[in-house]
């Protein structure tokens, strides 16, 4: 028995360190368009606010001058999206030079990552990590210079904080992924549909803070000027084209439209599925549903933003006691289904489609879980509505 262990164990490395020198092999043309555009952005972002110059931080002119002073040879503006309190965020960066600048912030993001990967092989054992080094979304965010590790890690923190009963906490530290609010906008409103209140009093007070400091530090001037960038479509680099995105626009553009005779009725539609599977759920499948439909429905979501939806897989794979959505959940974790997306924009259209088909399953065990329960699965005793489903031994 000790040898048979071994023997998995020794697989389950295997698979691993040889799907991470996979992606590695792929890492190097992404680190270098990272250099001219996505770290380019928050380092921008970081020099400004270094500076203490928040109310042009949104100033197309101010932002190009600042790149100009970093790296002359990039022709085209590598505009800041994020709130200023990201910028805030990453200001000491910008104390760095540039080159270092970056390599720390690689290696942030890899530490982050390879915490929640640490968290889920002594929650779940050698298998996590497979299902880990799976997830290209998860290493392409590194590579492409984003803070992907950064959502995983607060999601994962807030997860464990509700787990152990410390609602208002969890809600307070997912409030932090306001940094990419786009992202979490499901958040507030599945805490309301499931009366979370203690959850929601967290995330709002988080919110708020965060949308105070917003206001005093940019005034009025600066919020203009962010809401013009965030509506104009002039901006090469912050409006590439809708196709290879893994949202319900991505689909929209696909059927050769992005009306929004298709988007509106498509969101209330997708809304309501996870209304629908969010019944009775526990914990694990909560947040699951919510970082699935905060992807569909959220504007300008990309690829490598799936880097959010490793934790549900971890959850979906050990936790869940039903067979469809493990197996959807793998689907969408498959490295060739990903990979698909480097052949062009045709291929990126799987990655919204899986969504979806792991949303339906989810549907399909809420109603399932209203009624019948697998007879080889039982509820483990916990606190309220962190009860995990559980095999029997």
């Amino acid at each position: 028995m000790p040898a048979r262990i071994n023997a998995r164990r020794l697989s389950a490395w295997g698979a691993v360190v040889l799907l991470s020198a996979f992606w590695c092999v792929l890492a190097p043309p992404l680190i270098r368009a990272a250099w001219h555009d996505d770290f380019l952005c928050w380092y921008i972002g970081g020099k400004l606010a270094w500076s203490g110059d928040f109310h042009h931080m949104y100033d197309p002119a101010f932002q190009w001058s600042a790149q100009q002073s970093v790296l002359p040879e990039e022709p085209i503006l590598s505009v800041f999206p994020r709130p200023p309190f990201f910028a805030a965020f990453v200001a000491p960066l910008a104390a760095l030079p540039y080159r270092t600048a970056f390599l720390v912030w690689l290696a942030i993001q890899i530490a982050l990552l390879g915490i929640c990967m640490f968290w889920a092989w002594r929650e779940f054992g050698d298998d996590a990590l497979v299902w880990g080094a799976l997830s290209g979304p998860a290493f392409f965010g590194i590579a492409c210079g984003q803070d992907t590790s950064l959502l995983l890690a607060l999601a994962l923190a807030g997860y464990v904080l509700a787990e152990r009963g410390q609602d208002r906490l969890a809600g307070a530290v997912w409030g932090l992924m306001l940094i990419k609010f786009n992202l979490v906008l499901a958040l507030p409103l599945a805490m309301l549909a499931t009366r979370r209140w203690r959850m929601l009093q967290g995330f709002s007070l988080t919110g708020c803070c965060l949308g105070v400091f917003s206001v005093l530090v940019l005034g009025p001037e600066g919020l203009r000027l962010y809401f013009q960038m965030l509506s104009s479509s002039a901006l090469a680099k912050l409006n590439p084209t809708p196709r290879l995105m893994i949202n319900l626009q991505s689909l929209a553009a696909h059927l050769g439209t992005q009306s929004v005779a298709f988007l509106a009725p498509a969101t209330i539609v997708v809304l309501a599925l996870g209304w629908l599977a969010l019944r009775q759920a526990p914990l694990w499948r909560w947040l699951s549903v919510v970082l699935v439909v905060s992807l569909l429905v959220a504007p300008h979501v990309y690829a490598y933003n799936g880097a959010l939806l490793l934790l549900p897989t971890w959850l979906v794979m050990f936790l869940s006691p039903f067979r469809w959505t493990k197996i959807a959940a793998a689907v969408y974790t498959l490295p060739p289904l990903f990979l698909l997306r480097l052949f062009g924009e045709y291929g990126a259209v799987i990655t919204p489609l899986c969504l979806l088909g792991l949303l339906a399953a989810f549907v399909a065990e809420s109603a399932c879980g209203a009624g019948l329960r697998p007879a080889n699965v039982k509820v483990c005793s916990g606190p309220g509505y962190n009860a995990r489903p559980c095999l029997k031994p």
